[in-house]
């Protein structure tokens, strides 16, 4: 098939999924731009996964094994930690929300690092019927 046409049929058909993942492919402040075959390509191996509300969808040590897209709702990465003093052992904790079309694993797929985060999905925005969040992947 002809590039141009090619590309005509990859924008005709993922016009959703290019919006969503403009963010990723897009230099705004360099006003840089992907070339349309590297978007094809990733945008054409995602892998879509649905969360409930509070699923675990990485766990805190473990190996990441792609990068992830939230591509509708958004999930929440927590972290906890032990300090021990004169007064005993103290666990704390902190989180920090992840919004929708915001990515994650990019650094530990590239370091070959385990997750630092525990990460849970939250809710889809204005979601009714269905609370469960989609993020889609690629595999590393």
């Amino acid at each position: 098939m002809p590039p141009k046409l090619k590309e005509k049929l990859f924008r005709s058909c993922m016009t959703h999924e290019c919006k969503q993942m403009a963010y990723f492919f897009h230099d705004k402040i360099q006003h840089q731009k992907a070339d349309i075959g590297l978007m094809r390509k990733m945008i054409c191996a995602l892998n879509c996964s649905m969360f409930e509300p509070g699923a675990v969808i990485l766990e805190k040590g473990r190996e990441v094994e792609s990068v992830n897209f939230v591509f509708e709702g958004y999930a929440n990465l927590i972290n906890t930690y032990k300090i021990k003093d004169d007064m005993g052992e103290h666990e704390y904790g902190y989180s920090i929300r992840i919004p929708e079309r915001s990515w994650f694993g990019d650094y530990q797929v590239l370091m070959d690092v385990p997750s630092t985060w525990c990460m849970v999905a939250g809710k889809k925005k204005g979601a009714e019927n269905s609370n469960m969040i989609k993020v889609m992947n690629i595999d590393a």
